[in-house]
């Protein structure tokens, strides 16, 4: 089992990502797993953020030299 995780991580990450988001949908609801979500990628960018790596500072830049 094992094996086969590691050679299919992106498939096996997908899926377990894909039914954490229906459970919740099913539980919560769809606006508020929507809430969760956005809340998530927040606190994820804030995090990146902390750690150094500017990925809202990096993404502004990039547009700007379009």
């Amino acid at each position: 089992m094992k094996d086969f995780i590691m050679k299919h991580k992106g498939a096996f990450a997908g899926g377990l990502i894909g039914m954490v988001v229906a459970v919740l949908m099913l539980l919560l609801g769809f606006w508020k797993t929507i809430l969760v979500i956005l809340f998530i990628g927040i606190g994820v960018v804030a995090g990146m953020s902390m750690d150094g790596n500017n990925v809202i500072k990096d993404y502004i830049e990039k547009l700007k030299n379009k």
